[in-house]
Formats: structure tokens, sequence, C-alpha cells
């Protein structure tokens, strides 16, 4: 079993494979990121839940300083290595409060957050700038852009245009990057500082889906 996987299970945090429902994706990131875990020195993930996936990227990581934020004030968790903030990822006050706390210069961002479609493209626009160039930007759970039940509940169907999956699917067969919900200076940004895009349905069932944006 992939190192990753492990302490995703250890954890139990949904990323690895024993949790129900469990998505896997402790295996794709393993993958992408393990030649590199050493130098990965600063981490941000949307969503601390109980705290499972900050403590697995702190073990996965050994020489990373690894921040949450969470909309749950009650989630919030201070140990070894792991700092969390309060904020909602859909409010670019919120983050900018956030990175004028904390910095920018990011390794590493996972949105693991409300898997609101139009939320993680708001938080990517605003975010993005802070990542470091070669870092890594995921947006997790696309799979909820095919959710007629999740999309509904925000007043939208499943074939929206401007869902995060498709947004990113488009971004990722060269199309561009275009979406109402992230502004004409972000997408700006974006487009001149994406290296790479790869979008992973780990059973081709738009079940599990996630995704990893590399940075320039």
């Amino acid at each position: 079993m992939k190192l990753l996987t492990e302490l995703a299970n250890k954890y139990k945090t949904d990323k690895g494979t024993e949790t129900d429902p469990s998505h896997g994706f402790s295996n794709i990131y393993h993958d992408n990121l393990y030649d590199k875990r050493e130098s990965i020195i600063r981490v941000l993930e949307i969503g601390v839940d109980k705290g499972g996936s900050l403590r697995m990227w702190r073990d996965f990581l050994p020489n990373a300083v690894v921040y949450g934020l969470d909309v749950q004030r009650h989630q919030l968790i201070s140990e070894d290595r792991i700092i969390t903030s309060y904020a909602n990822q859909s409010n670019v006050e919120d983050l900018d409060d956030f990175i004028k706390l904390h910095g920018g210069n990011f390794d590493l961002i996972i949105d693991d957050g409300g898997h609101h479609t139009i939320h993680q493209q708001i938080s990517l626009g605003f975010l993005f700038k802070y990542l470091n160039p070669g870092g890594n930007y995921i947006v997790e759970d696309l799979h909820t852009s095919h959710y007629a039940d999740w999309m509904s509940d925000w007043g939208l169907q499943v074939d929206y245009p401007d869902s995060a999956y498709n947004v990113l699917n488009r971004l990722e067969k060269g199309e561009g990057l275009s979406s109402q919900h992230i502004s004409e200076q972000d997408t700006k940004y974006i487009m001149d500082n994406v290296g790479s895009i790869k979008i992973f349905d780990r059973d081709n069932d738009k079940e599990h889906i996630t995704s990893i944006i590399t940075k320039k």
C-alpha cells in the first residue's frame, strides 16, 4: 500500500480506501507528489472536518506546515505543524484576511471544502496567485458537478456549462479558461501561469473525480 494511502486510512479520511464512502484519491496524490514531498514547505487545505486529511498531509510531508480553512469554527484544531483558521471559501474577503495573516507562497493547495461547484471556482480564482511556481492546486470532488440533487440545490442543472468540472475539463482539453465565476483578471493570471492540468475520474463513472493543476 502506498504511504499516502496508509496515512489516509490511519486518519480515516475519505481520500483513502477504507472509509465508506472512500474516493481513493490518496493513490493519485502519492504518485504525483511523492518525489517532491521533502521540498513541500507550505500547504493549504480548504476543509478541516475532523482534521484527518490535515494530519495525513503533515505526516506525508516531513518539512511542511499545514494550514486548514473551514467555515465551521467548531472544526478548527491546532496541533504540531497544523494551523487552522475560519474562512468561507466563497468569500474572497475571508480568503484575503487569511492571506494577510498567514501569507501566501504555498507549494500545495487542496480544495476539499464544501464541494459547491461555484465556490470551487471562486477559491481557485483567488488563491492560484498564492501558489508557488511548480506548485500544485488540487480541486477535489468534481463529481458533485454531475449530481442532479447537488446542482439543483444551487438552482443549477447537471449540464450547466460553467460547472467546476466543465470549466476545468475545457482547460484540460486546451480550450482555455472561461467561466462567469472567475474574474477576467484572475482568468488571465491562471491562463498565463498554468503549466498543466489533469482530471482524474477514478472509475470512469463520474463518482470519484479530482484534479491536479500544476503551476509553471
